[in-house]
């Protein structure tokens, strides 16, 4: 299976969660039934999306000629989670990030909760699984209200393990390839000796397209990146095909259903003299909206490429542009709503899959964020035996002179 740049296929991720109508308006909630008598998961879909248009901007800058693949809901509902354990300037550091800042955070837990609901139900010609899971060093004393708060609203399992047991990985491992169905089967290497905590979102996705493609059509073309480099790709045309499409000054769209039409994929192709950069430039959710509005069903000669990409990163450096740096410092973060200790997040690791056949799509994505003692906070009862060479100071500690300086190396005299 080729891999190549693929035009904005990173927009399927976020139409797993923004669910349209055939006219491409937005589903309105309020007609669902009684889960969806509140406003709280429409305001955290479109905070949801607004923060992963930024992700994926930011993403693009430190690559822009690199295949990328995320999921915007894998790792806002991760770091969901980790609000629940923020406090104070870490609080407001994630909400502003992730747009929660207009919603308090029982809005942010009761809109996932909801929606949790409904991916899970809404379409019975997909399988869309999500799951949750916090697992902690087993003599890490976490707060029962935050374990019990994710258990609550995010379905999170909680496991203790043994941190400083290497199977404690595998066993970690194990329970991400299982919730991905297999199609991502690691996201931790080893376990930091700091680490405590991890805090991970897990969700496996497969559907067929409403209209497949006839795998007979398939045939092997070129792939031509805007730097000019050609490689090969296979191609699968549907000649005559209803789509919903549309087109501007910019670029070609098309819209590609699954199952029953709940869920989609949208492509955009960036017209001649136009680049992915164009089209990236434009994206926000003002125009987003006005994008999926402006879909109607009508015949294309449509010819999609097959690939199969795997993708992963280290969301660190794009959270810390995004205004969340003050949660990976270790004496700057807030986390005191987990545990009575000093606590930073060490890591946030985002892993994808995506397939694109004749039949359907199958994806999948795990954010693990990884929360870690500074060297403050990390036994409540410090013990000091001092039986092995050390230095010692007598010091004036009003002026902070140095009296004297010493070490000793050996008991003997």
């Amino acid at each position: 299976m080729k891999r190549f740049n693929v035009l904005l296929l990173l927009m399927s991720s976020v139409l797993f969660f923004t669910q349209c109508d055939p006219g491409g308006s937005p589903i309105d909630f309020e007609d669902e039934g009684p889960l969806y008598q509140f406003g709280d998961q429409v305001a955290v879909i479109n905070a949801q999306n607004d923060f992963g248009f930024d992700v994926f901007k930011d993403l693009h800058t430190a690559e822009p000629a690199e295949n990328m693949f995320m999921s915007p809901m894998s790792i806002s509902m991760a770091i969901g989670m980790l609000y629940n354990g923020a406090a104070n300037g870490s609080a407001t550091a994630i909400a502003e990030t992730c747009k929660w800042d207009e919603m308090n955070i029982n809005d942010v837990n009761e809109g996932y909760k909801g929606i949790m609901a409904r991916l899970s139900n809404n379409d019975p010609a997909v399988q869309f699984d999500m799951a949750n899971s916090i697992w902690h060093e087993q003599s890490f004393p976490a707060y029962p209200s935050f374990l019990e708060v994710n258990s609550e609203y995010y379905s999170s399992e909680v496991n203790a393990l043994p941190f400083q047991d290497l199977a404690s990985v595998d066993v970690i491992n194990a329970w991400v390839s299982d919730k991905t169905n297999g199609k991502i089967t690691s996201i931790l290497d080893a376990i930091s000796p700091e680490e405590v905590m991890f805090l991970i979102n897990a969700i496996y996705f497969k559907a067929d397209w409403t209209t497949s493609f006839d795998p007979e059509l398939t045939y092997e073309s070129i792939f031509t990146s805007e730097d000019g480099t050609q490689n090969p790709v296979d191609l699968m045309p549907a000649y005559e095909s209803t789509q919903r499409y549309f087109e501007n000054d910019l670029f070609q769209a098309v819209d590609m259903t699954y199952g029953d039409e709940i869920y989609s994929m949208s492509v955009f192709l960036p017209k001649s003299g136009e680049t992915v950069q164009s089209v990236i430039d434009e994206l926000n959710p003002t125009t987003w909206e006005t994008w999926t509005d402006s879909f109607l069903e009508r015949p294309i000669n449509l010819t999609m490429p097959k690939f199969t990409l795997e993708y992963e990163t280290s969301l660190l450096e794009t959270l810390t542009n995004l205004g969340m740096g003050v949660l990976f410092q270790p004496f700057g973060a807030d986390l005191s709503n987990i545990a009575a200790a000093n606590l930073f997040v060490t890591k946030v690791k985002h892993k994808t899959f995506i397939e694109v056949d004749e039949i359907g799509t199958e994806a999948a994505a795990v954010t693990v964020i990884g929360v870690g003692t500074t060297s403050v906070g990390i036994n409540p009862t410090p013990t000091m035996t001092i039986n092995r060479p050390f230095v010692y100071v007598i010091r004036e500690n009003q002026t902070g002179t140095i009296m004297f300086m010493g070490k000793m190396m050996t008991s003997e005299e």
